[in-house]
């Protein structure tokens, strides 16, 4: 798995992500699940997974919080940003992050299949003093994601990753990221997809049936 961006961003990352699910419950009076599926629903939560510089230095967790709630249609004012300390929400969001850039996976994926927001702040009383590769280790334990159609058909055809790179002119990072779910194949530009297509020797539509995750 290659993260999606350097390392050196992953403090702020984690700070990022902490805060924003902070501010958003304790500051603005959300609930913890009906603000992260916002989030994850939204463009904010794409473009941090991706290593958008704005998204994981450029911007505050507050500023990353409102732009969520004004982007999913909440209405302001909304509260100055005031420290509560290290709460649930904010180790919740600290270790997502580091999830997120350890599997590659988006927080979409991580949220529909094994670990939502309420299962990673339910671990909090047990594990928010523990080496986080503790919960690295059980959070990808508890993902059940389905066969996505780019890998079934790669393996079906007796390719590897890389090989299937050098064949469709298609980069490994982006093979990686489609079989992982941190990118859709689906919402690939129609040339990637045909290049892909022509390599596997199945139609478009197999390659990119189920795959909008």
């Amino acid at each position: 798995m290659i993260p999606a961006y350097d390392e050196t961003y992953l403090p702020d990352a984690k700070e990022r992500l902490g805060s924003m699910l902070d501010y958003a419950v304790n500051s603005c009076g959300f609930s913890l699940q009906e603000f992260y599926q916002r989030f994850t629903a939204g463009t904010v939560s794409r473009s941090f997974g991706q290593g958008h510089p704005r998204y994981l230095a450029g911007m505050s967790g507050s500023d990353l919080a409102v732009l969520v709630m004004e982007e999913s249609g909440a209405q302001g004012p909304f509260p100055p940003f005031r420290d509560h300390g290290y709460t649930p929400e904010y180790w919740a969001g600290w270790a997502l992050a580091e999830l997120q850039w350890q599997s590659g996976y988006s927080f979409e994926t991580l949220q529909r299949y094994g670990m939502p927001i309420q299962e990673v702040v339910a671990l909090y009383p047990t594990l928010h003093e523990a080496d986080i590769q503790k919960f690295i280790e059980i959070a990808l334990q508890r993902l059940h994601l389905p066969e996505s159609p780019l890998r079934e058909l790669r393996k079906a055809v007796g390719l590897s990753q890389e090989a299937l790179a050098r064949r469709s002119g298609v980069s490994l990072r982006m093979i990686r990221a489609y079989e992982q779910g941190s990118q859709s194949i689906s919402r690939a530009e129609a040339g990637t997809v045909l290049r892909l297509a022509s390599t596997l020797h199945c139609d478009v539509e197999r390659l990119v049936a189920g795959a909008g995750r």
